[in-house]
């Protein structure tokens, strides 16, 4: 990755890269590999899962979800040096809660509020109001947990009236993030219990020159000192795989159903971010010839029934820190879940939870580390237009790849499940090939814009 943030805006665009020059780099130690040693004849979940140590090393924040069988926030740390992700789950007593204009007394005679089974107390509080320019006495409303302040019809916030509800809209991961004043994208590590930021170092020489641009304007460069350890903290380069799955389809043009998943898993390609890598072949959906033309680093290993081939999935995912896919938050997560299913697989050994609908802003999200979907990323239209300059017009790997990467998918002959072995390997392993590389091309430039967004956006 660059050696800060902010070096990646001094030129016009992203630098186009050659087809060799796009590669995964090789200067660590395989992430794949480490799995596979981990995982051997484990369990599909780790027994050490949770992983929260009463003290740890540093580790980047890379997510913070609330919890609610404890009734907490949880954290989660990237210790790069092991590859490895631990958790903190909140001791400090923060709760969910909002404000409201309404009086103590006025809500104790609301008994859809003080009844409710949500609601734990209320306390006092100042409050700045812009709109007023004043400090104004506020309620404020504490409750069990953040769905009893918003977020179902019989919620704290309808019972007293969104007119008079302040800050109940906010998702709970944002109001706790903002509160303890966290920035994921940055160094922590857990202490005695207890989570500290780790001292952000960086460039004093880009500093001191841009400070020197803000010198006299003393508002501005109180903002300068808050923001300047976003930009310049040195990006770390976070090991991560990257997975794609193939489905057998009677139609070359129809994709699978993921809420039903009908048909069977025939193929998983898994790569890391220095080149190595494993597809998963289902036998009786591989035709033919054994599977070729792929490079040194990749492994093929076959699989008499699907049920093995998804458990072998679910392990790798129990021990992976970061997850890349091309659209997985839509088909390739959501597909091997409910395919999962039907295949009797426990849903203890499931490493994916699911939010959302098929066609309702879904979510796929891994329990023990952190999912990123390129297709949303790039579907987002500030990094489509102002990031890469409207260098890709669809939002598919394909169209994307072949801007970003020149270079595209395999083209398919076929019906997938009819394509020979050799030539389903090849095709699985460019589209999880192609997802990985774009998160290293240019420098790691797309994780470096994640990481940046993370910072200045305050969200995990």
């Amino acid at each position: 990755m660059p050696s800060n943030l902010s070096s990646w805006m001094g030129s016009s665009e992203p630098n186009p890269k050659t087809k060799e020059q796009s590669k995964p780099k090789k200067n660590r130690l395989s992430l794949l590999t480490q799995i596979i040693a981990q995982s051997k004849d484990q369990p599909i979940r780790p027994s050490e899962y949770p992983h929260t140590p009463e003290s740890g090393p540093p580790g980047v924040l890379i997510n913070i979800d609330y919890q609610g069988s404890v009734g907490a926030a949880k954290l989660k740390l990237y210790d790069i040096t092991k590859s490895q992700i631990y958790e903190w789950v909140d001791n400090t007593g923060h709760q969910p809660y909002c404000l409201t204009d309404l009086s103590q007394e006025d809500l104790s005679q609301q008994n859809d509020v003080v009844g409710h089974s949500g609601f734990l107390k209320f306390e006092e509080g100042l409050k700045y109001n812009l709109l007023h320019d004043s400090e104004e006495q506020y309620t404020i409303i504490i409750a069990k947990d953040p769905l009893a302040i918003g977020g179902r019809p019989d919620s704290i916030r309808e019972k007293i009236g969104r007119d008079h509800a302040w800050e109940a809209d906010i998702r709970y991961t944002q109001c706790y993030t903002m509160d303890r004043a966290l920035t994921p994208g940055l160094l922590y590590q857990v202490q005695k219990g207890r989570l500290v930021s780790v001292p952000q170092e960086f460039s004093t020489e880009d500093a001191t020159k841009i400070r020197g641009l803000f010198k006299d304007d003393k508002e501005l460069s109180k903002l300068i000192e808050e923001y300047l350890p976003l930009f310049l903290t040195p990006a770390s380069s976070l090991p991560r795989l990257a997975i794609d799955i193939e489905v057998e389809s009677e139609f070359i043009d129809r994709i699978p159903d993921p809420e039903q998943a009908p048909q069977p898993i025939i193929s998983v390609a898994v790569v890391d971010d220095t080149g190595v890598g494993r597809v998963l072949l289902l036998e009786q959906g591989s035709q033919g010839r054994e599977a070729r033309n792929l490079p040194d680093t990749v492994t093929v290993e076959k699989f008499d029934n699907e049920k093995s081939l998804v458990e072998t999935v679910f392990r790798i995912l129990w021990r992976t820190p970061i997850l890349l896919t091309f659209n997985g938050d839509n088909f390739d997560l959501r597909y091997l879940v409910n395919r999962a299913k039907k295949l009797g697989i426990p849903p203890a050994d499931n490493p994916v939870r699911l939010r959302g609908g098929f066609r309702g802003n879904p979510e796929a999200e891994l329990e023990y580390g952190v999912h990123i979907d390129l297709y949303r990323f790039l579907h987002n239209r500030s990094i489509q237009i102002y990031a890469f300059r409207n260098r890709y017009s669809e939002v598919r790997l394909e169209t994307v790849s072949q801007a970003l990467l020149g270079e595209g998918k395999l083209p398919l002959p076929d019906e997938i499940n009819k394509i020979p072995a050799h030539l389903l390997a090849q095709y699985n392993w460019q589209d999880a090939s192609l997802t990985m590389r774009l998160s290293t091309f240019d420098d790691d430039l797309i994780m470096s814009l994640i990481l940046l967004l993370m910072r200045i956006s305050h969200q995990g």
